[in-house]
């Protein structure tokens, strides 16, 4: 299944929550003239998310915090980009001992919080999603719905708005000759 639309008929929010709550994996994509956003999730859970508009990079983010130094990075760069198998940054260094397991998550809960603030900001642009599934390659996972509910909103209430706004813009379609 895919979905595509434009940002201003359909809130990234709104968008968020119902791929959250329905417990979906795939990318949602974004575009507009100032930047480009992406978010990848498993099951409604997000294990990646980035956008144009912050562009701090895990690595460096660890080093600023005072978290690895620049000798364990470069080490686990190396790994990395030497490894037989697709390894995320953060699995090496856990692995390395550079850093601990709670660090490295909470340095991932921080970037993905700071994206997905730009992402949901949005007021106009376009977004695809598409829905497939997301292979395990021991990516920290952050609960979507923990991030996203810190508004107080009704997750059921914007379902419905979100089936209720597809539905409209499918018959919007018919009704202009579209098939």
């Amino acid at each position: 299944m895919a979905l595509s639309g434009r940002v201003e008929d359909l809130s990234m929010l709104d968008l968020m929550q119902f791929l959250a709550q329905s417990r979906k994996s795939g990318t949602l994509t974004m575009k507009r003239d100032d930047g480009e956003a992406k978010v990848v999730l498993r099951e409604g859970r997000i294990i990646y998310a980035a956008s144009s508009g912050v562009r701090d990079t895990l690595g460096n983010i660890l080093v600023r915090r005072g978290l690895v130094d620049q000798d364990s990075l470069h080490r686990a760069l190396v790994v990395q980009q030497h490894s037989r198998e697709e390894v995320r940054l953060g699995t090496v260094l856990v692995d390395m001992g550079a850093v601990r397991p709670e660090q490295l998550e909470q340095v991932i809960r921080d970037q993905t919080r700071a994206a997905l603030e730009e992402i949901l900001n949005w007021s106009d642009g376009f977004f695809g999603v598409e829905l497939h599934a997301v292979e395990n390659h021991g990516e920290v996972e952050i609960e979507a719905l923990d991030l996203l509910s810190t508004g107080g909103f009704c997750t059921q209430k914007i379902l419905l708005d979100v089936i209720e706004r597809l539905h409209e813009g499918e018959s919007e379609r018919t009704a202009g000759g579209e098939s």
